[in-house]
């Protein structure tokens, strides 16, 4: 059995060899894309016995994977894994994350994290739920990684992937897995992060999103108008407060859908 691990790296000199030699454990063939580091991630990955594609500066994840991609297409292999070079994900795992796709049963498998941070898993709600979509913990099939295409240069790559698989029809799969958040890992702060899921919630998942919102509101709208009309029936006095909130709730929930509607189909539009 033929394997590759590929691995993005950007300044992980105190990391990358652990990486690479717990990967040949597995038997795989190491390549690692030195993203523009500063440090020595190149040079040490190389004396550990990696092939090290380097980039003369950091132009970014999604780049150094497409790097990582196309020189892995040159080659015959099983299955091909790609982790992150900050000792995040365990190479341990790599013979489990293969399985699904030696045994034949998946084109593309994704780690899933057990132990995932709380404000991702916010994210994975909203945008993708019971998957992990931003994990970079893969194992692919010569066919997926000849068959997806992604535009993203930076850590969106990751999602964008798994969406161009579903979108071609790939079998996808997961497998359980535990990370290190250790201080070395290249781990997005907490305001990068909900930064790029406000993005992608508007863009990708608007329908659901302000389909939630924008229903919560007509309902409650529409129970303080029927009580305003009920309140009137009973004791002839209107009761101007819930009608004005009944009211304004009722067209934020409208304008909500619409708005919706709309971010639905420019995001569709711009994805063909």
């Amino acid at each position: 059995m033929k394997l590759l691990a590929l691995i993005p790296a950007f300044n992980a000199e105190h990391t990358i060899g652990k990486v690479i030699v717990q990967c040949r454990e597995s038997l795989a063939q190491v390549y690692v894309c030195d993203d523009g580091s500063s440090d020595y991630t190149g040079e040490i990955a190389r004396k550990c016995g990696a092939v090290v594609l380097r980039h003369k500066e950091n132009q970014g994840k999604g780049e150094a994977l497409r790097t990582l991609f196309r020189h892995a297409m040159k080659f015959r292999f099983d299955a091909a894994v790609t982790l992150d070079a900050d000792g995040q994900h365990n190479p341990v795992d790599i013979t489990r994350l293969v399985q699904p796709i030696v045994a034949g049963e998946a084109d593309l498998v994704v780690a899933h994290r057990t132990n995932m941070k709380v404000f991702r898993r916010v994210g994975n709600f909203f945008l993708s739920p019971g998957e992990d979509r931003e994990c970079g913990f893969r194992a692919y099939s010569h066919e997926a990684l000849s068959a997806i295409v992604f535009d993203s240069k930076g850590f969106g790559a990751d999602a964008e992937i798994l969406a161009d698989a579903k979108k071609k029809g790939l079998r996808i799969t997961t497998v359980p897995v535990k990370v290190s958040y250790d201080k070395g890992s290249h781990t997005k702060n907490v305001l990068d992060h909900f930064s790029e899921l406000a993005t992608a919630i508007l863009f990708r998942r608007s329908l659901r999103f302000f389909g939630i919102i924008g229903l919560a509101s007509l309902a409650v709208g529409f129970y303080l108008l029927v009580w305003v009309v009920q309140w009137y029936e009973t004791f002839h006095r209107l009761a101007v407060g819930n009608l004005m909130a009944g009211v304004m709730l009722t067209l934020l929930g409208a304008l909500t859908l619409f708005n919706g509607l709309i971010l639905h189909v420019l995001a569709h539009k711009g994805n063909r």
